[in-house]
């Protein structure tokens, strides 16, 4: 089994965006896990198959995004680091 951990990060402050949803999702889309960022943007999902999966984090205020644990990022051994990072949505 693996871990997932990253940190979900605002691209014009650099800083981790706090209280975010984030999905792992297979590559067909379907949900398979959900967490939240901690107070420093870090999220963790722990006993991960190796496989393929997307990673989405959403906050209300940011826009979507989207890292694929694909190919050569693919989930094989403990520990894969990802960092998301999305852009605040002004209206």
């Amino acid at each position: 089994m693996a871990e997932i951990r990253g940190k979900f990060i605002d691209t014009e402050s650099g800083e981790g965006i706090i209280n975010s949803r984030i999905e792992l999702r297979g590559l067909d889309n379907g949900l398979i896990a959900v967490t939240a960022t901690n107070e420093e943007g870090i999220f963790e999902f722990k006993d991960v198959e190796p496989g393929d999966y997307n990673v989405i984090g959403k906050s209300p205020i940011h826009m979507p995004a989207k890292f694929s644990l694909t190919g050569r990022y693919k989930v094989v051994e403990p520990g894969v680091g990802v960092e998301l990072r999305t852009v605040k949505v002004i209206l």
